[in-house]
């Protein structure tokens, strides 16, 4: 998935506008920061065991990333933890983001605001998941 997203930030020209976090150390500190103000323990997948329990909605459409919208500021700047073999973090706008998304197969991700008190998470259950604190 790391890759076919890293093809993404290409395609689209934002490689000045995203930032995919290679430093290990750097995104493990991030991601566990997070994990731990959301996250009961280190489940699967994060939505299986989020600290408190999570609006959940659902859009009678196939493009379910497109609502994140409905969440965030476009211009906003945001935490994105990619759920796959191994997380990875990527900093972006909610526009940026989307785009990216689109050019995409299916992956989960959370969506986390700076002041992270905010998750939102796509599931395989077509939901949107969002987790205020």
């Amino acid at each position: 998935m790391k890759n076919e997203i890293i093809q993404a930030i290409k395609q689209l020209s934002f490689d000045n506008k995203v930032v995919l976090f290679e430093d290990t150390k750097l995104s493990e500190n991030i991601i566990t920061k997070i994990q731990t103000k959301f996250v009961i323990g280190n489940p699967r997948v994060w939505w299986l065991k989020f600290i408190k329990k999570p609006q959940s909605f659902t859009y009678d459409t196939k493009y379910l990333y497109k609502q994140i919208i409905n969440f965030f500021k476009p211009n906003e700047s945001v935490w994105i933890v990619i759920e796959d073999d191994t997380n990875f973090l990527l900093l972006s706008t909610i526009e940026d983001f989307i785009n990216i998304v689109g050019e995409c197969n299916y992956f989960e991700y959370n969506i986390i605001n700076l002041e992270m008190n905010k998750l939102l998470c796509e599931n395989d259950h077509d939901e949107l998941l969002l987790v205020e604190l």
